[in-house]
Order: C-alpha cells, then structure tokens, then sequence
C-alpha cells in the first residue's frame, strides 16, 4: 500500500483536499504554495519568505523573529533537512 503525505515536505501546511497538493496530485509531496507552475519546488529563499510572511500575518511578530521561526520550522522538514 502506497503512503500518502498528509502534510508539505517543504513547510509543514496539512493537506486537507486535493487542489492542496502540488497540480493537485495526491502522490506530490509538496503544497502549491510551495511550487511552481510545473510542480517544481520553489528555492529556499522564496519558501523561507513565504511562511515567515504567514508568521508575521497570523502571529504578529516582526519579520526578523518571523524567519528565524521559519528556519527552525524548515530545518526539521524533509525538503530542507540535509541544508
């Protein structure tokens, strides 16, 4: 039996239906958000920015404290875990 990801390998976001997933493919280990338009998973940088924005909006924090939370996040993700 196949394993299905139940959350992003990239930034942790949960999949809770389809269009969740990268081209809305159950088997792609990334979200959306975290991908390009071909299903190729966008640079560090870019994923780095786009949940520390996500920290700032529904934390309220400053975008310093916002990224080193983003690092310590990625850090334990499968995407980023060998950087």
């Amino acid at each position: 039996m196949e394993k299905k990801c139940t959350s992003c390998a990239s930034c942790g976001f949960e999949f809770t239906k389809p269009e969740d997933h990268a081209l809305g493919d159950l088997n792609h280990e990334y979200c959306f958000v975290c991908t390009n338009e071909d299903g190729s998973l966008k640079s560090y940088e870019e994923v780095l920015a786009i949940i520390a924005e996500e920290f700032v909006h529904s934390q309220g924090i400053d975008m310093k404290a916002a990224e080193e939370m983003a690092r310590e996040v990625m850090a334990k993700l499968p995407a980023w875990s060998g950087r």
